[in-house]
């Protein structure tokens, strides 16, 4: 079934013109809103909750009685797709397997990838390696691709690609890890994905809106065409800027590379350290006088290793922050398998 695009413009925030999208057709008299066969996927989390607030709070000022979407994350939109033939191994057994799948290859092998493998008794060490192997397997898994499937598609792109014992490495604990898997009854969700694919079983009878989604991975791209899914995507621009965006909505690359930047000279800071930024985006909050919700401002990063400046300094100043990529699976409390008292809340964006 053909996507269809609503473009929302953006003189508005994404979210409020959301909530106008899915009760504009609601009739004046009407005293609910069932809005409960939409899937409605999101970017991120915090998006899909601050969405929820802001339906709870138009329909209570309609008097309409909210029967609310399903929604998820654009990274959880693929399970909605499919039905897996095994549960689904958690995050932390899928980790654990591949630190045993690690461990389990010949050290000649291992060391096409780990030129020095950890010491037997380094648990951290085996810890780390397995996770940059779990890190390749997703990232990969996302553009359709196993280990195994990459030196041949590199050989034909790169005359000169010298990293076929790294990939044979990988593929070797890539097939570990799943014989295990198989051995447990247990499925990885990336491979769920793709065995859907190659069956054609993936399915969804409800429809399905992208709010705001600049970007989808290929494999759940793949996914929602197979699907047959009557898609609905809310772009946040204009629809003079159709040009821009693909059948989903996602950014269309080539079509802004030449965009212009309406930006003054007076509005460009130019600052040495990162303390320094950390300073500059004090002032810039400061100059909006109030004028704007915490949950309204953004601070968007060209490059994340200044992140932790931000972190360090703007709380000293009684401004809270928020890194909108959550917190990594290896500084949760599961990830090392302890946990001597509960985690605090995560702050909040500026």
């Amino acid at each position: 079934m053909p996507t269809t695009r609503h473009f929302l413009n953006w003189t508005r925030p994404a979210l409020a013109a959301t909530v106008d999208h899915l009760l504009r057709d609601l009739p004046s008299d009407a005293d609910e809103a069932d809005l409960s066969r939409h899937r409605l996927a999101l970017l991120s989390g915090r998006a899909s909750r601050r969405l929820l607030e802001l339906l709870v709070a138009t329909c209570e000022a309609r008097k309409l009685r909210l029967i609310p979407p399903k929604l998820m994350t654009v990274s959880h939109l693929a399970e909605h797709l499919h039905a897996p033939t095994a549960a689904i191994a958690t995050p932390l057994a899928r980790r654990l397997l591949f630190a045993d799948a690690v461990r389990s290859i010949p050290t000649a092998t291992l060391q096409a990838i780990a030129p020095t493998p950890p010491a037997e008794q380094d648990a951290a060490g085996w810890a780390a390696l397995a996770q940059m192997v779990e890190r390749l397997h997703n990232e990969l898994a996302a553009a359709r691709l196993r280990f195994a499937d990459v030196p041949p598609l590199a050989d034909e792109a790169l005359p000169d690609f010298a990293d076929h014992d790294r990939f044979t490495a990988l593929a070797a604990i890539q097939d570990a890890y799943f014989e295990q898997l198989d051995a447990l009854n247990l499925e990885d969700p990336h491979r769920a994905r793709l065995r859907a694919l190659d069956a054609g079983t993936c399915s969804c009878d409800d429809p399905i809106t992208l709010v705001a989604v600049n970007y989808l991975p290929p494999v759940v791209r793949a996914m929602l065409e197979q699907s047959g899914a009557d898609v609905t995507a809310l772009v946040h621009a204009p629809a003079e800027r159709a040009d821009a965006f693909d059948a989903f909505g996602c950014l269309d690359a080539a079509a802004w590379a030449d965009a212009p930047i309406p930006l003054r000279d007076d509005q460009i800071e130019v600052v040495q350290r990162p303390a320094d930024q950390a300073a500059a985006v004090l002032r810039g909050l400061q100059s909006l006088n109030g004028k704007y919700p915490a949950d309204h401002i953004t601070v968007g990063l060209c490059d994340e290793s200044i992140t932790p400046a931000l972190q360090q300094h703007l709380p000293a100043y009684d401004v809270p922050v928020r890194d909108a990529a959550g917190t990594p699976l290896s500084r949760t409390a599961e990830s090392v398998g302890i946990s001597t008292s509960s985690t605090p809340p995560a702050p909040q964006s500026p």
